[in-house]
Parts: C-alpha cells; sequence; structure tokens
C-alpha cells in the first residue's frame, strides 16, 4: 500500500518546526520557526485560530483532554498554557 497526500497546508510566512493535535476542538495544530501557533480544519486546512508567538522556534506541543488544557514551549524558554478554547491562561519564562 502507498502513501497517498490526504491534506496540503500551505503556510508561506514561515516553516513548521512542530505538529501536534488538539482533541477537544479536533484541530491540527502547528507550531513554526518565527514562534507562531496556529490551528487548522483537518478536513480541509483552513487555518482556525492563531495563537500566542514565542519569541523563538516553537519546539513542542501537547495537550491535556482531561482538563481542557494545551501547551505550547519554545526556544525562548517559554512554557505557555491555554485552556481548550485557546485563551492564554498562563505564561512561564524558565529563569
Amino acid at each position: 500500500m502507498a502513501l497517498e497526500s490526504y491534506l496540503e497546508i500551505k503556510t508561506p510566512n514561515s516553516k513548521v518546526t512542530v505538529i501536534g493535535s488538539n482533541p477537544v476542538r479536533r484541530e491540527l495544530v502547528l507550531g513554526f520557526e518565527d514562534g507562531s501557533v496556529q490551528t487548522f480544519d483537518p478536513e480541509t486546512g483552513e487555518i482556525i485560530q492563531h495563537c500566542y508567538k514565542h519569541r523563538g522556534w516553537v519546539t513542542a506541543l501537547a495537550a491535556l483532554p482531561e482538563a481542557r488544557a494545551f501547551f505550547s514551549s519554545g526556544n525562548d524558554s517559554t512554557l505557555v498554557t491555554y485552556n481548550g478554547y485557546y485563551e492564554n491562561l498562563y505564561k512561564k519564562k524558565r529563569e
């Protein structure tokens, strides 16, 4: 069985550094070199939301569905916590 392309998301502004998903909202989440975090519809590829912008590359994305929380971290030493609807709850910079 050969792999076939399912969805193509064009991101002309920056390169993707990390990929994740948010099961609470059934969205594809991408982190970029320019520090932005964006969510996309996994069926159409349309952008849904532009989230917090780190001051460096986004290095990790994680979801905690039970708590309806989502996290992003960057090489700017920050960890950002969002609720399931991407409202920024907490920003912590490592000292």
